[in-house]
């Protein structure tokens, strides 16, 4: 098995490859003739530019008899377009990984008649400083054509990918058809008991 920081350098390059010829292909769909279908082609040059900007790899610990779930490394790799301060970015998704991991692992929001009911920080688990990994940050720059200098927002995007790079990590590691968040000790031995009845 290769080691982690080989696996999220090939995938790195897979996902730069993959960027370039989803925009090489949204740029020549369609011939700038007819304004409608220009407006279109400009639509799907957008998009282009703004796929698969979040690669994630993770390595974590599953104690299968109390289905506890810790990760212990985080590799994210994010294109943002042309990076402008990368100690504010890499502090973005840094943060944004952490959020993914209190929601794929423990926030579970609980409604009683419209209302929250766990939301006292006695019954809403958040993670805290201990439960987060080392997060390793990496840059795919790829400069944005309608951006100031080339730069694409971060935003939302670190916490997008984490929760179902975990999720996927915890079925490879365990077998379970992870379907669900907060994989929390409790689900997890539940969907456990499916995959070892």
């Amino acid at each position: 098995m290769p080691h982690l920081g080989e696996a999220i350098a090939k995938a790195a390059d897979e996902f730069r490859t993959l960027a370039q010829r989803c925009r090489k292909a949204a740029y020549a769909a369609v011939p700038p003739k007819n304004q409608l279908i220009e407006e279109e082609a400009v639509m799907l040059r957008r998009q282009a530019e703004n796929l698969l900007r979040l690669a994630a790899g993770i390595d974590r610990t599953v104690e299968v008899a109390t289905a506890e779930v810790r990760v212990e490394d985080f590799v994210a790799v994010q294109e943002v377009g042309k990076v402008i301060n990368p100690v504010l970015a890499a502090g973005q998704i840094e943060g944004g990984v952490a959020q993914g991991i209190g929601y794929a692992l423990y926030e579970n929001v609980v409604w009683q008649q419209g209302r929250m009911s766990n939301g006292q920080m006695t019954n809403y688990i958040m993670p805290t400083s201990m439960d987060i990994p080392p997060i390793r940050v990496f840059f795919e720059e790829i400069p944005y054509s309608r951006g100031p200098a080339g730069a694409k927002g971060i935003g939302e995007l670190p916490l997008d990918g984490t929760a179902p790079a975990i999720a996927n990590a915890i079925a490879n590691a365990t077998g379970a058809d992870v379907t669900h968040i907060p994989i929390t000790p409790e689900l997890l031995l539940e969907m456990l008991e499916g995959v070892h009845a």
